[in-house]
């Protein structure tokens, strides 16, 4: 009695192994039994986005919570099931007060893109105070990353895995983490008065309340190193906010070169923005004036607003939004 472990020498697989594999989920061809058998096949592809995207090993498996509660539900709208039934602040915690590069890497994710990281598996959670890097791990090992492919082997113990979101579910999490951490430093207010006229296509109101939103923010130190990131990162996580009914695509292919911000509305009937962004230092004798053409001329004549176009966008802006410091100045080109 108590003189031995109770517990010796256990197998440990984490969801990065292919044993057992398919026995934590259903599986690609169980849910299309399910769903064929409870009439919403035809929902296959929606369902997909939003409640797949786990990878056990080489196998792809669905939250059969998720699954279960949608198929259900007496209203059958898509909604966040499985990340809804625990308190999810810690990673709220985690990720508000990480600094520049960790927001850059959470704007990365939550625009679609993934990021590559050193894997543990063999994570302790209070650890994760001590250890910056442990971050991935974590969120690899608690379902809000999953692992794409494998892309170094350092050694047994080191792996790098591509990660990325797995789906819409958790890409709410997200989502509403950005939204705190915004609303924690300015009134919801101007940020919705703010999105508004973007979407109404005033940008004169726009760039009045960006303004309000940069002073609000930001402090100088803020704009170290590479401040045009700072401002791109920054305005990509404000449009989160209207990522429901708009899709926010950064950095991206299209037409001649890579543009900063697409703003595609998923009405076609509303504006389409393609934003290019200029940081000036008025104090180094840089001119906010050459930087605003300049950013137009990008745009013209790398042909940035191809891919809204291809998407049937009636109504298209083209935005220079150049900041110097906290100053803002938003113009339009003609």
């Amino acid at each position: 009695e108590s003189i031995f472990s109770g517990l010796n020498n256990p197998g440990v697989y984490s969801l990065t192994a292919k044993e057992f594999n398919d026995k934590f989920g259903f599986t690609e061809e169980e849910i299309e039994i399910l769903l064929s058998e409870t009439g919403f096949f035809d929902r296959y592809n929606e369902i997909k986005e939003w409640y797949n995207g786990y990878r056990f090993g080489n196998r792809i498996i669905y939250n059969p919570w998720s699954i279960v509660n949608y198929i259900n539900s007496s209203d059958k709208i898509f909604r966040p099931y499985w990340v809804n039934t625990s308190d999810n602040l810690i990673i709220d915690t985690l990720l508000s007060n990480g600094g520049k590069v960790l927001n850059e890497e959470l704007e990365q994710l939550i625009r679609g893109d993934s990021i590559d990281k050193i894997i543990d598996e063999n994570i302790v959670l209070k650890d994760l105070s001590k250890r910056e890097d442990l971050l991935w791990s974590f969120l690899l090992m608690g379902g809000y990353l999953k692992p794409i492919r494998e892309v170094k082997k350092t050694d047994s113990e080191n792996i790098t895995y591509s990660l990325s979101i797995p789906n819409k579910e958790v890409r709410s999490v997200y989502k509403q983490i950005v939204r705190n951490y915004f609303s924690r430093k300015i009134e919801n207010e101007k940020l919705e008065t703010m999105l508004n006229a973007l979407i109404d296509g005033d940008i004169a109101l726009f760039e009045k309340m960006l303004q309000k939103v940069v002073i609000g923010i930001f402090s100088y130190h803020d704009f170290s190193g590479e401040p045009e990131k700072v401002y791109h990162a920054f305005v990509t996580g404000l449009l989160v906010w209207i990522s429901d009914t708009h899709e926010i695509k950064s950095n991206r292919e299209s037409g001649y070169g890579r543009y900063d911000i697409v703003v595609i509305p998923r009405n076609s009937e509303q504006v389409g923005y393609v934003i290019e962004f200029k940081a000036v230092d008025t104090g180094e004798g840089e001119v906010v004036q050459d930087a605003i053409e300049a950013a137009l001329r990008q745009i013209e004549e790398k042909k940035y607003e191809t891919e809204l176009i291809e998407r049937g966008i009636k109504s298209i802006k083209k935005l220079a939004i150049v900041f110097n410091g906290k100053d803002v100045v938003v113009q339009e080109g003609i």
